[in-house]
């Protein structure tokens, strides 16, 4: 969604210098902006409300809060694509654990209870640990 909201800002931004006025911005791009909640929209609004600073300082901060989403898109990206190889590393460590008690098992081995419960805490803290990951890139 950011990105669509950004290029909506840049062609925003032509369209003022274009013009060389000061022009209403868009209402439906207007609640996709208050609906990101970026703190950098402040500034285009003043730029609105201030007339006497003209087109210019209308486009430039349109052009700005346009510049600023589209760093937070790609440092969003860029953050996933570096924890998603750790979270395939954590579920395939996660799931190994369980997988080689089962086959022991079917193999006729049994497994001492202590270690079957040593397994199940290291399990369960395991997956509190992905779980704790996944829910912050969330």
């Amino acid at each position: 969604m950011r990105p669509e909201v950004a290029s909506g800002l840049v062609d925003y931004a032509a369209a003022v210098r274009r013009e060389s006025r000061c022009l209403p911005l868009d209402e439906s791009l207007r609640s996709r902006i208050r609906r990101l909640r970026v703190s950098d929209a402040a500034s285009l609004q003043l730029a609105q409300e201030l007339q006497r600073g003209g087109a210019d300082l209308l486009a430039e901060a349109a052009q700005r809060l346009a510049l600023r989403l589209r760093r937070r898109v790609a440092f969003n990206r860029k953050m996933l694509a570096r924890t998603a190889p750790g979270l395939r590393r954590g579920a395939v460590a996660a799931s190994a654990p369980p997988l080689i008690a089962m086959l022991l098992h079917l193999g006729g081995l049994e497994i001492p209870v202590g270690a079957q419960l040593m397994l199940l805490m290291v399990e369960a803290a395991g997956c509190a640990l992905l779980w704790r990951i996944a829910r912050v890139e969330i």
